[in-house]
């Protein structure tokens, strides 16, 4: 039977004080939809397959609307040499082609990202994250010099370059409780914690202990802003876990922990040793089915406060709303 690791985040898209995923999402959702579109890094060609907007449901009136697909990476398998029992190693190359993918499945009311394994060797969330800041930006670009070259435009490339800033595309696993506990508790000394906030889509629901330096320097507008504790005799390990806790409820932050273990080696944390993840047994074969599979577990843990979301506010369903119209 088979099983694959499913990875849940939240996706964050600004562009700088213009907004963030579904503000731009005539820029947003062309970069989803477009299937021609290839990053090409070391030996990999990344692409998107079979991606399309699809309604999961309705909440309070409201649909519930998520992009779903395939992210697919090319490349080229190699090897150079095997071991035979009599002979040892012989030299033997040979190559093939492979495309490992996962399949994602983003919930556009809630920015947060559903993620599943589907081969051995899947591109990960990281190559996921560089892959769509790639293909916004590409689009972004487009978008400019088609309007740049307009017959009835009157301004220069730069001044629309800056009035649509670059896009910045964060990917940050959402925490798991227990982990936390754990990988905190491995540590005999605590040197420092830094909090790296990230520019939200819409939502600002970081935990009081860096709320008020957000609220401070928010109107800076800053694409992410980093806070250090540190204390050369060790913070407090309790305080550490609950204020970890706390602030990665949100998916806006990224932890880096600090410190020794109890032999005195340097050690360190970070979201992604307490990210939450799950398995998927038996996935179904088609993408709709796929995709519905992966919304119930979703929902599971949203129901079981493992994934906290906020109240969709009037905007952002008024901005699901027109796009649930285009479908």
């Amino acid at each position: 039977m088979k099983k694959g690791s499913v990875a849940f985040a939240n996706f964050i898209c600004t562009f700088g004080d213009k907004g963030g995923l579904l503000d731009q999402s005539n820029i947003t959702m062309q970069a989803f939809l477009t299937d021609t579109l290839i990053r090409n890094y070391g030996n990999g060609r990344y692409h998107l397959y079979d991606a399309k907007v699809v309604e999961m449901g309705n909440a309070d009136g409201t649909p519930i609307l998520a992009l779903r697909g395939h992210f697919v990476k090319n490349t080229i398998l190699s090897r150079e040499q095997l071991f035979d029992a009599d002979a040892g190693l012989v030299a033997s190359r040979q190559s093939m082609e492979s495309s490992p993918s996962a399949f994602f499945l983003l919930i556009l009311n809630t920015h947060r990202l559903v993620y599943y394994a589907e081969t051995s060797h899947a591109p990960d969330l990281k190559s996921f994250e560089a892959t769509m800041a790639h293909f916004i930006k590409r689009i972004r670009e487009q978008q400019i010099e088609a309007e740049y070259r307009s017959k009835n435009n009157k301004k220069t490339r730069v001044q629309l370059q800056r009035e649509l800033p670059r896009p910045s595309v964060k990917i940050t696993p959402l925490s798991e409780t227990g982990k936390i506990s754990d990988a905190i508790q491995s540590f005999a000394k605590i040197k420092s914690i830094r909090f790296r906030l990230i520019r939200p889509n819409h939502e600002s629901d970081a935990a009081e202990v860096v709320g008020a330096v957000q609220g401070r320097f928010s109107p800076l507008q800053p694409d992410r802003l980093d806070i250090l504790a540190s204390r050369s005799d060790g913070l407090d390990i309790s305080e550490v876990e609950e204020a970890v806790e706390e602030t990665t409820q949100s998916g806006n932050t990224e932890i880096l922990v600090t410190g020794e273990d109890i032999d005195g080696s340097r050690i360190k944390v970070s979201n992604n040793e307490f990210a939450l993840t799950s398995d998927l047994v038996d996935a179904a074969k088609t993408d709709g089915k796929l995709g519905r599979q992966l919304f119930q577990l979703y929902s599971k843990f949203v129901a079981a406060g493992k994934i906290k979301i906020n109240a969709i506010d009037a905007e952002i369903s008024k901005q699901i709303k027109t796009l649930a119209e285009l479908l």
